[in-house]
């Protein structure tokens, strides 16, 4: 086990082990073999390069505001994710929101609230997101944690919840080779705590496993 980056307590960008960190939570890695992470007690997201060089991608001091209107502001994000574009996916868990980050450094929301006075984007009603993947044609899966529900955002914007149980609540998420869906569920009780892993469908997997009307011929 070697340390990548980080070690002390700190907001600092610098070559590996001189770089700090507060509480990072969430990681991811990108196209070029970076590391995505998601540093939740200082409200940022940082880049660990191949090089070995962190830098603060985005975020600030704890904040909300608009995610379009200029430099993106998070609030205790909790995880990341990168798409095939190479944009950042960030569960912004604090402001109940899922953002994006293009490669350029522009910032556009996924899902959730927006400031008010402007439209609302897909699952508005979208409460402490810890989690998310993004399937290779941009699908987004995202924990409503608090709402004990898995929901889908599609690249044309619709959103829609996935099957689940009321009393579990999803806590982190991943994608199989094959598109299924894996989701970390928590079921809490008076004097008891129980977990578990389940799969579940989306419509890559039901397109992956669908036999081949051809097949026959071949």
């Amino acid at each position: 086990v070697t340390a990548l980056a980080g070690g002390i307590y700190g907001a600092l960008d610098g070559l590996r082990t001189q770089a700090r960190f507060r509480h990072p939570q969430g990681v991811a890695v990108g196209p070029d073999g970076s590391v995505i992470v998601a540093d939740t007690v200082s409200n940022t997201i940082r880049r660990i390069g191949p090089d070995g060089v962190v830098t603060t991608l985005a975020g600030g001091p704890y904040g909300h505001g608009d995610i379009e209107a200029g430099a993106p502001s998070f609030r205790r994000p909790e995880a990341v994710a990168v798409g095939a574009d190479g944009g950042i996916y960030v569960a912004d868990t604090g402001n109940d929101r899922v953002c994006k980050i293009d490669p350029s450094g522009r910032g556009s929301l996924v899902a959730g609230r927006r400031s008010a006075g402007l439209p609302e984007a897909p699952a508005p009603d979208l409460r402490w997101p810890t989690s998310l993947a993004v399937a290779p044609d941009g699908t987004v899966y995202v924990t409503d944690a608090a709402n004990s529900l898995v929901r889908r955002v599609s690249p044309d914007g619709t959103a829609a919840v996935l099957p689940g149980d009321p009393a579990w609540q999803p806590v982190a998420l991943a994608l199989l080779p094959d598109g299924r869906l894996l989701v970390a569920e928590a079921h809490w009780a008076p004097g008891r705590a129980t977990g578990r892993v389940r799969t579940v469908p989306t419509a890559a997997a039901n397109r992956a496993q669908r036999p081949d009307p051809d097949a026959h011929r071949h």
